[in-house]
């Protein structure tokens, strides 16, 4: 069939590949313009629209699951601290009848929590950066081009922002699993069966 043929029915047409640089939108956009004016050029595909509208998408599923894994590490820093809190209750007995303040018995809890959302921060980070220099080391054994395969980096300004953000969703479990504690366990702790305060102490608020 190709033999019958007296000349190629499809267009010359060339295939250009950028570097995948989120800062080259705008310089596509330019360079597409610029090629559609070119002589001896009948037409530039080019589906910005279709590009952008992916994009957006992606962008609003990866906020969807990073809001999705905050809350979920956010409530499990809250249940440890709410299981640390009732392991201790007969100290925290102690420390509120004394006359200890709310703060100064919930504090240690915050901090727990600051630790467990920083180090899970950390293992995270650590894990992610060593995926990507694995995938490195084994995408140089296959025939692969490197603007297709492109791997990214852990940079440190959004190291920096995700360890700041572990501590702080750690900060809100503890703060919110030592409230609830304080709440239901430790409240009933300081009261008796008939619904007075126990030794006659009534606690600081």
């Amino acid at each position: 069939m190709i033999d019958e043929l007296d000349s190629n029915p499809l267009p010359a047409s060339y295939e250009v590949r950028l570097q995948s640089d989120p800062a080259l939108g705008s310089a596509v956009d330019d360079l597409a313009d610029a090629l559609r004016g070119a002589a001896g050029v009948a037409d530039v595909r080019y589906d910005r629209e279709l590009i952008a509208r992916i994009s957006m998408a992606v962008t609003a599923l990866r906020a969807l699951v990073v809001l999705a894994l905050v809350i979920a590490a956010a409530l499990t820093v809250a249940n440890v601290v709410r299981l640390a809190g009732h392991t201790r209750r007969a100290e925290l007995e102690i420390m509120r009848l004394v006359g200890a303040p709310l703060a100064y018995v919930r504090g240690p809890f915050v901090v727990e929590g600051m630790l467990q959302g920083g180090v899970g921060a950390a293992l995270a980070l650590g894990m992610l950066w060593g995926g990507v220099r694995a995938g490195r080391v084994l995408l140089r054994f296959d025939d692969c081009d490197a603007a297709e395969c492109h791997t990214g980096d852990v940079s440190p300004d959004r190291t920096v922002c995700h360890l700041a953000g572990g501590r702080l969703g750690g900060r809100f479990g503890g703060w919110h699993g030592r409230r609830t504690a304080h709440g239901s366990g430790l409240a009933r702790g300081l009261t008796a069966p008939d619904g007075g305060p126990r030794l006659g102490i009534t606690p600081r608020t």
